[in-house]
């Protein structure tokens, strides 16, 4: 694993269970869905996972984490950009 400079961000598509900062506009014409939305990746991130971590077991799920479509939606209709600290800040 390669260590994260002092203040500086990781770059990632989606987190959960943090404090967020959210720049209105970039979230305003988007919403939460618990439905599995494999459609909204885009196909040169799932080829990267399932290269990294094997096919993808779906077990005939049809929920996931709201948050991921969320964040999704966010960053390819509006440009957002989701950093997570690896500082603990509170």
């Amino acid at each position: 694993m390669t260590a994260v400079p002092k203040n500086s961000l990781i770059k990632c598509y989606s987190a959960f269970n943090g404090f967020a900062i959210y720049k209105t506009e970039k979230f305003l014409n988007c919403y939460y869905d618990g439905r599995l939305r494999i459609d909204y990746i885009p196909p040169k991130l799932l080829q990267a996972n399932i290269r990294a971590s094997g096919p993808l077991k779906l077990n005939n799920s049809q929920e996931d984490c709201e948050h991921r479509f969320f964040h999704y939606s966010a960053i390819f209709k509006n440009g957002a950009r989701i950093r997570i600290s690896p500082e603990i800040l509170f």
